[in-house]
Formats: structure tokens, C-alpha cells, sequence
């Protein structure tokens, strides 16, 4: 008996999606280049003395500052600086290198001893790299446990634009951890790459967040995220161009990296 022919099922036609008027732009991490014209905030105080570095240090946090927090800012600066003072190089940032703290696992609080000089040499590195005094390499930013980065930056750099980011963060329904990661992650790769708010494109910031995670700089239950809440707040406030995708990309490690617990003394 003959088979009986049957006609082939009709796949439905699929409706046409209509191409976006936005086109999508291939991001390719990389760190930004270095600005015409570094910024300088607080003055040119590259090669400045140790008591014009403090004298700009107080009044750049007296509003903002216990009269505590202003004397152990100033120990550690004068200490810091007296031990820099001693390296080869005619400004302070070819001192820091030629000490060997530009660095992983080469925190500033080594140099002291006790716990009080120990966290005031801290304090003073701090004021540094916020007076841009100094830039860090990122691994050796990360090597040193600052209380809270983004709270003494952000006074320093007399920038309206940064401050709008600042609020941005400030005003989302998310829980204060992760304001705070927000916060922390634009200023780590602003002073690390040395560069102002205005200057920080989505490739510099996907290079930061990429060497942070890659790296091991940042702890465990964090590294999946490094900077995905600020690129969202970036990019909704226009400081990413729109053709720019909207949430952050990690691609996976090839391999994870070695964590050494020494050198994440300032991981987050």
C-alpha cells in the first residue's frame, strides 16, 4: 500500500523586530590616558615642603574634621613624608616609587609601630593620594585599609560633577553597603588612573573593575559586583554616552587568580 503524502508544516512567520536607532558600542577595557592638564585640586603640590602639604591638608578638611582626626592626620603626614623625604627622586610621587610602596602588599602602616602611628601613617597616605599628591598604582591602593575613602576624596576635589554623582548614589532605594561600594569604586579608579570625574569613560572604568576582580583585590563575596552599581548610576545621568550598555559586563577569569591575604589588607 502507497504512503500517504502529507504536506510539510507551515513554520509561522515571525515578526519582524524593528532595529534599534541606538547602535551598541564594544567596550575594550583600558586605563585612561594621561590628562593634558592632571588635576590639581588643592594646588600643585608636587614637590611642595612637608608644612605646606599639612597646612593644605587642615584646611581642606576643617570643615569636616575632629580636632583629633586633624592631629593624627598631621602626625602621620609629617612622618610619611619625613621617611619619603630621605628616597631619591625630586618629587614626592618618584619618592613613593623609589621607597618601594607603589606596590602590592606594601602598606604605609608597616613603618610604624603601634597601633596609633600605625593608623595615623595611614591617615596620611590618605590625604595624599585625595590631594593627588600621589597616584597609586591600583594594587598598591588596595594594599592599605583606608576607614573611608570616598568621605575624605570627595571635599578635596572641589568637583560639582562628582558631588552630582555623589547624591545620584545617595538617593537609590539600595542598602547602604552597596552606596558605599558605589562610591568607593568611582574614586579608587579617579585616583589610581589620575584622572578627574569629567575624564572617566566606560572603558577606564571597565579596566578598574576588571583588574580589581581578575586581580583578587577585591574580597570574595564582592568581586562579582565591582562597579556595577556605579556604571548603572553613570549611565542613567548621562555621564556614559547612551549607545553605552546600561549594566556592567564581567567576563569570567580564564583561570582565578592567586589571593594572597597580605596584599588585600584593603580589599573590600
Amino acid at each position: 500500500m502507497a504512503k500517504a503524502l502529507t504536506r510539510p508544516l507551515l513554520r509561522p512567520v515571525q515578526p519582524e523586530v524593528p532595529r534599534s536607532k541606538f547602535n551598541r558600542t564594544a567596550i575594550i577595557p583600558a586605563p585612561a590616558p594621561p590628562p593634558a592638564i592632571p588635576p590639581r585640586p588643592c594646588g600643585l603640590l608636587d614637590t611642595a615642603s612637608v608644612e605646606t602639604i599639612c597646612h593644605v591638608a587642615r584646611e581642606t578638611w576643617v570643615a569636616t574634621d575632629a580636632p583629633s582626626r586633624t592631629r593624627s592626620r598631621d602626625a602621620g603626614l609629617r612622618s610619611l613624608l619625613d621617611h619619603l623625604a630621605a628616597q631619591y627622586g625630586e618629587t614626592w610621587q618618584l619618592r613613593f616609587e623609589a621607597a618601594g610602596l607603589n606596590a602590592r602588599g606594601r602598606p604605609v602602616r608597616d613603618l610604624a609601630v603601634g597601633d596609633g602611628p600605625r593608623a595615623w601613617m595611614t591617615q596620611g597616605l590618605e590625604a595624599l593620594f585625595c590631594l593627588r599628591v600621589l597616584q597609586p598604582s591600583l594594587e598598591a591602593f588596595r594594599s592599605n585599609m583606608f576607614q573611608d575613602y570616598p568621605k575624605a576624596f570627595l571635599p578635596a576635589q572641589q568637583d560639582p560633577t562628582l558631588e552630582g554623582f555623589f547624591s545620584a548614589v545617595e538617593s537609590l532605594d539600595v542598602a547602604r553597603h552597596w552606596k558605599r561600594r558605589a562610591v568607593f569604586d568611582v574614586t579608587t579608579a579617579l585616583t589610581t588612573q589620575g584622572i578627574a570625574y569629567a575624564d572617566l569613560t566606560p572603558e577606564a572604568f571597565l579596566h578598574y573593575s576588571r583588574t580589581t576582580r581578575d586581580s583578587g583585590l577585591a574580597s570574595y563575596s564582592y568581586s562579582t559586583y565591582v562597579g556595577h552599581l556605579a556604571w548603572e548610576v553613570m549611565h542613567q545621568a548621562g555621564h556614559f554616552p547612551r549607545s553605552v550598555p546600561s549594566t556592567l559586563s564581567l567576563d569570567p577569569p580564564s583561570d582565578p587568580p592567586p589571593v594572597d591575604k597580605e596584599s588585600r589588607r584593603g580589599a573590600c
